[in-house]
């Protein structure tokens, strides 16, 4: 599943790679790659409901303040604005206090880009 998974996603056919993800998370709940995987193919489809759960899940299971957990709190932010604003405007304020300043490119730049929407 990871492969096909992979292979499907390359060639932009999310949908299809977003069930062999599925499948990979519901047997390895907390794997990072299928986590990672899942959340890109649903980002990629604008499945953005369905989106942060998965970049949740990953960002809990990360070390807080590494490169990865970056990566999947950017992407929970992102998809959350799109689906609930007001939640995703209260884990900016959270994020920010928390976190004021990301060491990590590209997601600084990223973050910094996102800002407009959740101020």
């Amino acid at each position: 599943n990871a492969r096909l998974g992979f292979h499907l996603a390359t060639i932009s056919r999310h949908a299809e790679a977003i069930a062999s993800f599925q499948r990979l998370t519901n047997a390895f709940p907390d794997d990072v790659v299928a986590l990672r995987s899942l959340g890109l193919s649903l980002s990629a489809e604008q499945r953005w409901e369905e989106a942060v759960e998965p970049w949740a899940r990953l960002g809990a299971g990360l070390p807080s303040g590494s490169e990865g957990w970056y990566e999947a709190r950017f992407h929970e932010l992102d998809a959350l604005r799109r689906v609930r604003l007001e939640d995703a405007k209260k884990v900016w304020k959270q994020f920010q206090v928390l976190h004021p300043k990301i060491a990590y490119e590209p997601w600084n730049t990223r973050f910094a880009e996102l800002k407009p929407f959740l101020e």
